[in-house]
């Protein structure tokens, strides 16, 4: 990585969690795909848990623009029992919510009952 310039080392962070992470030491601010790694979230998780306001980007981007998030800030809530089980719980009532509205839930309840039938044992 000696002869990579410093914005071709800064894409290649962006697309690959694995090399941010085997890092000696994190850079001061990532990225949403970089927040989603030291996270565990995906990124359009990320994006909504900026909407619900439980992250919060560096400096006060418009909804348009790149976010960057606070490494430190980061590692903090991956070690926060507390943040992280409210977090995964507004994701869920989340997707619930939108899933409640567009009307339709994961599964049609026909390919439930045929998966279900199928998996009985015949007695």
């Amino acid at each position: 990585m000696k002869n990579l310039s410093t914005a071709r080392i800064s894409h290649l962070l962006d697309y690959d969690p694995l090399l941010l992470l085997n890092l000696r030491r994190l850079p001061g601010r990532v990225s949403v795909r970089g927040a989603s790694a030291l996270l565990n979230f995906e990124p359009v998780a990320i994006r909504t848990l900026i909407a619900l306001r439980l992250l919060k980007p560096l400096g006060n981007p418009r909804s348009n623009e790149h976010k960057y998030f606070s490494s430190r800030t980061l590692l903090r809530l991956s070690d926060d029992e507390k943040w992280l089980d409210e977090a995964t719980k507004a994701l869920m009532k989340h997707w619930a919510n939108k899933n409640a509205r567009r009307g339709t839930s994961r599964a049609p309840a026909n390919v439930i009952a045929v998966f279900s039938s199928k998996s009985r044992r015949p007695e």
